[in-house]
């Protein structure tokens, strides 16, 4: 696999750009012709209401802030939640929003704009773009112009906020419920129906399992990086639990995997890691149909990094989160909170903090947990849930390819 030869490279990646369904522009960055990139433009009639999903579709570790319009959340990774309005709201890679905009009765006011400013290591490169909203008096009848698309010439700087003493959602250098911040766990869920539903407050877990972060640079070693950042021979190393993911021969689901040599905390304990680290095809066994809590901890308190964590297959409930420091005094807002949480499948880990998630494991298989920093994932960020056993996952069709049957015969050996 290509991704094979790319954990141990330690990339100063820049972003130049950011986009709205492929459109957009910062002229103050002077990186693209901004005559030719129009604005992504929506036409709204007076008095009516849309749906948005925004989607973080980015692989990169830069927060994203959406302001302008008033923006009411209901729905988040898909789930249904309770509907909340902010001014501005905070999107990690991986997660999408479902929101409400409701077009303005003032017939004195023409247009809006959407307002998407990039954060933490973006923030360098003062990264924001502007899509803009048009008002009309009858959607079926929209005269439009190339003026529409055009970039905004007196658009806000990078540094000035959208609103003063904005009711902001999901800042990941923020604490919870202090002034007018509010993270994702005060979303209240709606409806939510199956396994992943319900108030798993209510719930005793039968399991929790700690999950912490100790990202670092690790001294070349060339059995285990293919490459490195030759300046200060440093490979980059990001882990869960301490142990870097290495990938599996055989894909578990569909071929006999009982020959891989799975590892986690328990097996390692008397094995010998790598400057404090382990590199091993990190696997967690859960049984089918137990609850199991998560506790996701950024121990390193990187100020750069923010770590969004998707889970494939399911759907988890925010029990809490918070900073580490309330964590261990009992002192986070959700700790007492009664009401049934949201659902998501993708989270952020707050900077220096933690998050507890929920779960049923109601889906047999095997399930990927991982970074969605896509260079984190790919430098060890990741590790496979496994659900069930063999006998309670679906078989594989007969005749599915496996590993190396597509080689053709040698002939002449």
């Amino acid at each position: 696999m290509a991704s094979e030869f790319f954990p141990g490279i330690y990339l100063k990646i820049t972003v130049h750009d950011i986009l709205i369904n492929g459109h957009g522009c910062n002229p103050k960055q002077n990186t693209t012709n901004c005559d030719v990139i129009p604005l992504s433009t929506y036409y709204m009639q007076y008095n009516k209401s849309y749906r948005f999903r925004l989607i973080n579709s980015q692989t990169y570790g830069c927060p994203l802030e959406f302001t302008g319009h008033n923006l009411t959340v209901i729905a988040t990774d898909g789930y249904p939640v309770k509907p909340v309005t902010f001014d501005a709201f905070l999107m990690l890679s991986g997660e999408r929003y479902d929101v409400v905009v409701h077009a303005n009765n003032d017939r004195n006011k023409k247009e809006a704009y959407i307002r998407v400013r990039a954060l933490n290591k973006c923030a360098l490169n003062k990264l924001q773009v502007f899509g803009r909203i048009i008002f009309v008096e009858d959607q079926l009848k929209v005269e439009k112009f190339i003026s529409h698309v055009r970039p905004y010439t007196d658009q806000l700087d990078y540094h000035v906020p959208f609103k003063q003493n904005a009711v902001v959602m999901n800042h990941p250098t923020l604490n919870c419920r202090i002034g007018n911040h509010l993270c994702v766990a005060d979303l209240k869920q709606k409806g939510v129906r199956g396994p992943s539903g319900g108030n798993m407050r209510e719930v005793r877990p039968n399991r929790e399992i700690p999950i912490r972060f100790f990202p670092k640079r690790l001294k070349f070693q060339p059995s285990h990086f293919h490459a490195t950042d030759m300046v200060v021979n440093r490979a980059a190393a990001n882990d869960m639990n301490k142990i870097i993911m290495t990938g599996t021969p055989v894909p578990g689901l569909t071929q006999d995997d009982s020959f891989v040599p799975y590892c986690n905390e328990s097996t390692l304990a008397n094995e010998t890691a790598i400057e404090g680290m382990h590199f091993c095809p990190h696997l967690i066994q859960l049984k089918l149909g137990e609850v199991v809590d998560f506790l996701l901890s950024d121990v390193t308190y990187e100020l750069e990094d923010i770590h969004s964590f998707h889970f494939h297959g399911y759907g988890f409930q925010i029990i809490d989160m918070g900073k580490l420091e309330q964590y261990k005094t009992n002192t986070t807002p959700y700790y007492n909170d009664t009401h049934p949480p949201t659902v998501k499948d993708t989270i952020g880990v707050p900077i220096g903090g933690f998050v507890r998630i929920r779960f049923r494991a109601s889906n047999p298989g095997y399930w990927m947990f991982h970074c969605h920093f896509e260079i984190h994932m790919y430098i060890g960020m990741r590790l496979i849930v496994r659900v069930g056993d063999k006998s309670q996952m679906r078989s594989a069709p007969v005749g599915f390819p496996s590993c190396s049957d597509y080689l053709p015969p040698v002939i002449g050996m």
